[in-house]
């Protein structure tokens, strides 16, 4: 179909029937009333043709004068075929608000990721983003991208050395380049002794810098001098240093914890859940009425497509309601025991444990519960040597 069949297509044309009368006369009258007719095709006493729908209704004058009868055998056209499929015509504006919806869409950001950080958060850059515009939502047209993103990288503190935004399509993805600063090159290096911060009985000394004032086997006390920060030179005057090394020791550690045998605790009573549909920055509640109380958990999952997170998904937020009970002594006990257990955990996180002493004390008011090891430990604390300048 060309050009000149697509226009003829979009107005509407009729194809008709001539018998009888005059059939040059007809032609005549047409062209002196500017009435165009085409694929005129002729046969023993009759012709067919076809012309546009306007010049149709005419044709009945020039019909009479000529002593043509005319007649109508199909009618043709884009008008013609929606009436006649006229029961389809919600799919074609269902198609046509589909174009449009997603020509609109297409002009937001609906997807926003981060590359590039190392130390800082990905939570955090979103959030800073945010707050210079660049978030789920955001217009195209009328977002800066490089100066936006030459903002951040300085207004941030020395954090980011570089940052830039590349919108493509309806991804945003911020790009930052953090500041490489080595945290051993911007220590301030204090001369220190290393003395003992516990008591024990030296096993190992590895001494890396500074005087050594221990040996294997030998006893320690707390506030001992361990490794000196003062070093003599050849010619027998005195430089600072700051001392390092690394000691360990046998060692006694004990700790002991305390628990209220009439305490409250806050349980879980109730629980309530709360749906809603996220679509394109939009949030559909899905259920009309719940409890909502100050402890609650969000679970949100989004649909993905090539690893692309979508700006349509489902967010479940549940809600608990807590109460004060009191807990009976058994309850007690095991929470105590619990407690107690991540406490030593974390104290003999870095101690190799020789052997272990526990015990529980059951009292009226109160279950105390303590532990003594004999461990292994790190051994040695700094401590700044004072020189007048």
């Amino acid at each position: 179909m060309n050009a000149l069949d697509f226009l003829r297509y979009i107005k509407g044309y009729v194809t008709f029937k001539g018998e009888g009368g005059f059939t040059e006369r007809f032609i005549n009258l047409c062209s002196i009333g500017g009435v165009s007719v085409r694929d005129l095709s002729y046969t023993d006493s009759s012709f067919t043709a076809k012309c546009s729908v306007s010049d149709y209704k005419k044709l009945r004058h020039i019909g009479k004068k000529s002593g043509v009868r005319l007649s109508l055998l199909k009618r043709q056209g884009l008008i013609f075929d929606l009436k006649e499929k006229s029961e389809r015509r919600g799919l074609l504006f269902g198609a046509v608000f589909f174009l449009v919806f997603f020509a609109v869409m297409s002009r937001f950001v609906w997807s926003v990721d981060v590359t590039g950080n190392l130390l800082v958060p990905k939570e955090d850059i979103l959030s800073l983003g945010k707050s210079y515009g660049i978030f789920v939502g955001t217009y195209k047209p009328r977002f800066d991208e490089v100066a936006t993103a030459n903002t951040m990288a300085m207004e941030s503190d020395g954090v980011f050395s570089w940052a830039a935004i590349n919108i493509k399509g309806s991804r945003a993805v911020i790009e930052v380049r953090e500041q490489k600063k080595s945290i051993k090159d911007n220590e301030i290096r204090k001369p220190c002794n290393i003395i003992a911060d516990f008591d024990g009985v030296i096993i190992s000394a590895e001494v890396l810098s500074g005087t050594s004032f221990i040996r294997e086997g030998m006893g320690i006390r707390e506030g001992d001098l361990l490794i000196s920060g003062a070093e003599e030179n050849e010619d027998m005057s005195a430089s600072f240093v700051e001392a390092k090394g690394r000691i360990t020791a046998l060692r006694d550690k004990s700790f002991t914890l305390s628990f209220n045998k009439n305490g409250r605790v806050n349980r879980i009573s109730e629980a309530n859940e709360s749906l809603s549909i996220y679509l394109f920055g939009l949030r559909i509640p899905l259920t009309l009425s719940t409890k909502k109380n100050k402890l609650f958990f969000t679970d949100e999952v989004y649909l993905s497509y090539n690893g692309v997170r979508l700006p349509i998904g489902i967010i479940s937020k549940t809600y608990y309601k807590t109460a004060k009970v009191t807990r009976n002594e058994e309850q007690l006990m095991l929470s105590a025991l619990e407690t107690f257990s991540e406490s030593s955990y974390e104290l003999n996180r870095n101690t190799l444990l020789i052997s272990a002493e526990p015990c529980v004390n059951v009292e009226r008011d109160r279950i105390i519960a303590s532990c003594r090891w004999n461990c292994l430990d790190f051994a040695g604390k700094k401590q700044e040597i004072i020189t007048e300048s």
